[in-house]
């Protein structure tokens, strides 16, 4: 359907706003003028309002791109596993030809953290190469024959957290509409102690009930499939291998709490798993498990998919719904909190996909099978992600309580090339890093927050002997710097001074004020950001300046790089 067949059919003006602009670019490869012009009258809409949307979205270009747009991503664990080289090979090789026909740039992090290092070419996702591969992709696709994309396959693999071993009967469904006992569901979720996944960990029974007591007769369920911390990379997984538990547990979320309606809201990127899903929607609809009249009941849920239109804040959940809304991707003032004052004002359910699939689990197996497992005193299961200077990165399911030293030899092999580990990040860059001789540490809420960090995502990122710690505080703040919507002022001007100050660093300069100055926006930036991001962006260079003074210190007073890495070049 083009862009002028479209129509809009709600009350809200932005409805479908995206998959319009998507349908444009589809035509045009980018968002002419006098087309958006087009959209805004159509839709009652001023053209200063639309542009602010479309230009708030890395996936949307206001200008024609290259002919062969690449983009490598330099974020973490592609950081550690060859991206710069690769980027600077690119460069190098295809030096003089027309910016017309190529551009070579950055992406932030895709999601295939386990096969880095990765890049895009034209909306092509390739992962795992050399640099000589990638120069041979871009040589190919300039002369019109791109390569496949890199596969991201399904597994067949048991994992203890799937009730049916493949055989997808939503029994757990098809029990509790038949016996509505809704309580009994809550109650088992809260006796799981089963907690938010995606970060926060936040008692999953506590927006579920909040939700439930509300009188109001709109209600909403939202699955955040929007990961896109850097490291992160389960919800990519249990999509690919359980997407029948996170519907399940989406609808069973949604009846337990009276609401008709959800959305699962996937990046841009995962395109793979989008097929997945509605593969299985569309089995669930011929199996009346959705929809009107589920199973025959006067119980009905609909389930839609909703793409996100690009960018990291879109993971947060208020500004989530402010995509969802049609808007820029900007984060809400809290409170009002959204179980009570969520999409379109009404109570709101968002649950990360690890949280849903977890919930489903539970209702078919029951709390006590959720907490048989888990290393003493810890409980339950947790999907973690093992990537970095590792042996074997990938995704495995774990029981909570194990140490991250047996997360990293047991499961993923071990540091690469027997080197010793200096540093780890037990979730991402928000969790800062933390030195080697914390890896006994345990996959525990409590303990790791005792520690200054916390589980968060379950993104464990491997740094071993020389690497630059300072580098990768760098490589992250700017992270954060790149990723902020810009809304609030500590964290658009914080950012930025920020990634100034460490830019400086690694070049062998540096201000006697600086240390203080850091201090300060540091402060600011957790005390008055409205939203996580501005509130964790200094985690990574602090944590750096707490475990490893000695790396800040020859930098700045010997300007002086162990590893090697910086003074070279401008990153920023």
């Amino acid at each position: 359907m083009s862009s002028s067949d479209l129509k809009v059919i709600s009350e809200h003006k932005t409805d479908g706003i995206f998959e319009e602009l998507k349908d444009l670019q589809r035509r045009f490869r980018h968002l002419p003028v006098p087309e958006l012009i087009k959209i805004a009258k159509r839709r009652e809409l001023d053209y200063r309002d639309l542009y602010s949307i479309a230009s708030h979205y890395p996936h949307f270009h206001l200008e024609p791109p290259a002919r062969v747009a690449v983009k490598v991503c330099d974020d973490m664990s592609c950081h550690l596993r060859g991206a710069p080289e690769l980027k600077t090979k690119l460069e190098r090789r295809f030096q003089g030809v027309s910016g017309h026909d190529l551009s070579i740039g950055t992406v932030s992090c895709v999601g295939r953290c386990d096969h880095a290092p990765c890049m895009v070419i034209n909306d092509r996702y390739y992962d795992g190469f050399t640099p000589e591969h990638a120069v041979d992709a871009v040589t190919t696709t300039l002369s019109g024959h791109p390569p496949e994309e890199s596969k991201y396959r399904r597994r067949e693999i048991k994992l203890k957290s799937d009730p049916y071993n493949g055989q997808r009967s939503y029994a757990a469904l098809r029990k509790y509409v038949h016996s509505r006992d809704w309580p009994g569901l809550l109650a088992m979720i809260k006796a799981a102690g089963l907690r938010g996944m995606g970060g926060a960990g936040f008692p999953t029974h506590h927006k579920w009930q909040t939700v439930s007591n509300s009188r109001e007769s709109e209600k909403y369920v939202i699955c955040n499939a929007d990961e896109s911390e850097p490291g992160t990379l389960k919800d990519r997984f249990i999509l690919t291998q359980l997407p029948h538990l996170v519907i399940e547990g989406m609808v069973l979320a949604g009846l337990c709490v009276g609401a008709r309606r959800g959305y699962l809201y996937i990046r841009h990127e995962y395109q793979e798993q989008r097929e997945i899903l509605i593969e299985e929607l569309n089995r669930c609809g011929e199996e009346n498990l959705i929809g009107s009249s589920i199973l025959g009941t006067d119980l009905s849920f609909e389930l839609v998919i909703f793409d996100s239109p690009g960018g990291y804040i879109c993971g947060e959940e208020t500004a989530l719904l402010e995509v969802i809304e049609g808007k820029r991707a900007e984060p809400r003032t809290k409170p009002p909190f959204l179980a009570k004052v969520g999409l379109w004002g009404k109570p709101t359910i968002v649950n990360n996909v690890e949280t849903l699939a977890f919930a489903a689990a539970i209702a078919a197996q029951g709390a006590d099978w959720f907490t048989s497992h888990g290393v003493k005193p810890c409980k339950g299961l947790k999907f973690v992600g093992v990537s970095g200077d590792v042996e074997k990165p990938g995704m495995f399911e774990v029981p909570m309580g194990i140490t991250y030293r047996d997360l990293v030899h047991e499961f993923a092999g071990g540091p690469l090339d027997g080197r010793s580990i200096i540093a780890f990040a037990p979730s991402g860059p928000s969790s800062g890093y933390l030195p080697a001789s914390m890896l006994d540490l345990p996959l525990d809420w409590e303990k790791l927050k005792d520690a200054g960090s916390m589980v968060g995502s379950g993104a464990i990122v491997v740094c071993t002997e020389g690497r630059c710690m300072l580098d990768m505080a760098f490589n992250a703040v700017r992270f954060y710097r790149n990723e902020s919507c810009g809304k609030c002022v500590p964290c658009r001007i914080g950012s930025q001074k920020l990634v100034e100050i460490l830019q400086r660093w690694i070049e062998g300069e540096h201000q006697p004020t600086d240390v203080q100055v850091v201090e300060e926006l540091s402060h600011a930036l957790r005390q008055t950001s409205i939203c996580g991001l501005g509130q964790i962006l200094p985690k990574p260079l602090e944590s750096v300046m707490k475990y490893f003074p000695e790396e800040i210190e020859q930098h700045l007073q010997q300007r002086r790089c162990s590893a090697g890495t910086c003074f070279k070049e401008v990153r920023a």
